[in-house]
């Protein structure tokens, strides 16, 4: 199942964030029949990495917290699925808006706003991330993760079109 770069639905609400200078990507997996709900692929986007993922993680929490960025060291375990809403976390980011076709998260700090949109329609998920640096350590932070952020979303996106297969 291929997953592919792509635009963001117009209909998401991360478009009325958007502003020139902002970064924003979007990736998209074909699902086929699936039971799957928006909340529940924001879990699995959101809490579940592969294992290299989350060895950079960690390293990326070593260097990024003396530097007042958050971690997500202290996060605590996010309620399942069918009990999560907005104002609740998924790992360290809060979920800020949801709705049967997008569930939107993010976390802001002195450096960057972010926010991630896991948005489903008859045809697939989309995952798409919006980024508003601050500042130079903001712009500098984004450039420096940023292959390993559409390594680490486009196999989110396969996780979650593989996830509960269609009985």
């Amino acid at each position: 199942m291929a997953i592919r770069e792509t635009t963001l639905p117009a209909s998401s609400a991360l478009n009325a964030l958007r502003v020139r200078g902002d970064f924003l990507d979007c990736f998209f997996g074909s699902h086929g029949p699936t039971q799957v709900s928006t909340m529940e692929a924001a879990h699995i986007a959101m809490s579940q990495m592969p294992g290299w993922a989350t060895t950079l993680m960690a390293a990326r929490n070593a260097i990024v917290g003396p530097l007042g960025l958050k971690t997500g060291s202290s996060a605590p375990p996010a309620p399942p699925p069918a009990q999560t809403g907005v104002g609740d976390s998924i790992g360290i980011f809060k979920i800020i808006s949801a709705s049967d076709t997008e569930v939107v998260v993010g976390e802001d700090d002195r450096h960057l706003n972010f926010r991630a949109s896991i948005f489903k329609d008859d045809a697939g998920f989309y995952l798409a991330t919006w980024v508003k640096p601050h500042n130079l350590a903001g712009h500098a932070y984004l450039a420096t993760i940023m292959v390993f952020h559409k390594l680490i979303v486009r196999d989110a996106v396969q996780r979650i079109v593989t996830s509960h297969p269609a009985s």
